[in-house]
């Protein structure tokens, strides 16, 4: 049978309702199947909680700079709410390995408000929302973890979880808001979505990941993401102005572009995009889709099995291109009225080379205004350098130009440019 008990701390003045300060509520539960209420009201309250054994608490505080310390072990469950400005939930969760895990709802409403959880071992979850200014840090380790933050207001927060068949969830709405998650197990499943001027930091290492960042409505906002090991997918959009977009992936069977959220690819819509992609391993797969001004894609990809897509339009458009590998595929579309520009030989990494077997090229190029411009030929860092390779060119407007190259075996090359001033040097060597 469930045993209880119920604090309410409120002291109220005289006729008035001024309330109380400082109050204390130190509770040791110990046995099982307990259950705690209790209720502070005013400020500088404090709770001081410790549980075990599939018991349950309620704790709701009501004031400002008022803090909560919570010890749970072995399938308990708590429930805290906060409102106010300047509070403070501080929570340990430790669960044997054989325990159903324990769960923790946490509620901060006001300003500048801090959570710190840390669960250790078994299906932990925790669930906590926060408002303006806050600070959050959530650590997970163990098995079956899962982790959810939402934050509204120009928050911080860090997610933790070590273990395996991990889930983090993050949400922030308005103001700046920085989020780092990461992940290190099997199986680990990241969401996060942001709005507003953000920066977000997502780190995976394991096997098969999964990485999903949205990002709308700010502007010089920067995503990181970072995955190891196996059978990793990161999905990825931008909105707004002043966006970066870096994405880093080794081991096998990577893909750059999702469809979750209906998203198939990796896409930022705005102005000033810079996306950045970078696949080591077999099995890649990578799409890019920029919709703005003064987009630049890079894509550095070293392999097997190659497909790489970038699709930019808007103006001042650079795509940047290294693959190394078999069966290789590199697709880039440019659409609009500006200095679109393939590769630059020679310079950075972003030579368009192929280097490898079974590589196609394909590229299409639309606009006016500086014309576009197709590199390598004489300068070359090779564009396809090895087994039967195939380019496939069209450029429309004025003052194009397109140096080729092709070295190795089996090759071929379709260019087509319409227009004026257009110049095209072709070199093969079958």
């Amino acid at each position: 049978m469930k045993k209880q008990s119920t604090l309410l701390l409120a002291l109220l003045f005289s006729a008035g309702s001024a309330f109380a300060q400082s109050n204390s509520a130190d509770v040791d539960q110990q046995g099982d199947d307990n259950s705690a209420d209790i209720e502070q009201i005013g400020q500088l309250n404090l709770t001081n909680l410790s549980q075990q054994d599939g018991s349950e608490a309620e704790i709701s505080q009501i004031g400002e700079q008022n803090e909560v310390y919570l010890n749970q072990s072995n399938g308990s469950d708590a429930s805290i709410s906060q409102a106010g400005n300047g509070n403070l939930v501080r929570g340990l969760v430790f669960v044997n390995a054989n325990s159903m895990g324990s769960s923790l709802d946490v509620d901060q409403s006001g300003d500048s408000n801090e959570l710190q959880v840390a669960q250790y071992w078994g299906n932990n979850s925790i669930d906590a929302s926060q408002q303006n200014n806050s600070y959050g840090v959530i650590a997970q380790y163990g098995y079956g973890n899962s982790a959810e933050l939402l934050q509204s207001g120009s928050d911080l927060h860090f997610i933790t979880q070590l273990g395996s068949d991990n889930f983090a969830q993050a949400r922030a709405f308005a103001g700046s808001n920085t989020s780092t998650l990461s992940q290190a197990g099997s199986g680990n499943h990241i969401q996060l979505n942001q709005s507003g001027g953000f920066i977000a930091t997502m780190t995976q290492a394991g096997s098969d990941h999964n990485a999903r960042v949205r990002q709308a409505g700010g502007s010089g906002s920067l995503a990181v993401t970072t995955q190891t090991g196996a059978s990793q997918s990161i999905g990825a959009d931008q909105q707004g102005s002043d966006n970066t977009l870096v994405v880093t992936q080794t081991g096998e069977n990577n893909s750059a572009g999702s469809n979750w959220w209906s998203n198939p690819g990796v896409i930022q819509d705005g102005d000033s995009n810079i996306g950045v992609i970078t696949q080591s391993g077999s099995g890649n797969e990578a799409f890019l889709s920029q919709v703005g001004d003064g987009n630049v894609g890079v894509m550095n990809v070293s392999g097997f099995d190659h497909t790489s897509v970038i699709v930019q339009e808007g103006d001042n458009h650079n795509i940047q291109f290294s693959i190394s590998g078999i069966e290789n595929t590199v697709d880039i579309r440019q659409f609009g009225t500006s200095e679109h520009t393939v590769g630059f030989a020679g310079d950075m990494v972003s030579t368009v080379k192929q280097n490898g077997n079974f590589n196609e090229f394909y590229s299409v190029q639309s606009g006016d205004e500086g014309g576009h411009l197709i590199t390598t030929a004489d300068g070359s860092d090779y564009l396809q350098n090895g087994d039967n390779n195939f380019m496939n060119i069209m450029q429309t407007g004025d003052s194009n130009s397109a140096f080729l190259n092709q070295l190795g075996d089996g090759n071929s090359m379709d260019v087509m440019q319409d227009g004026a001033n257009n110049s095209t040097t072709i070199t093969q060597n079958p």
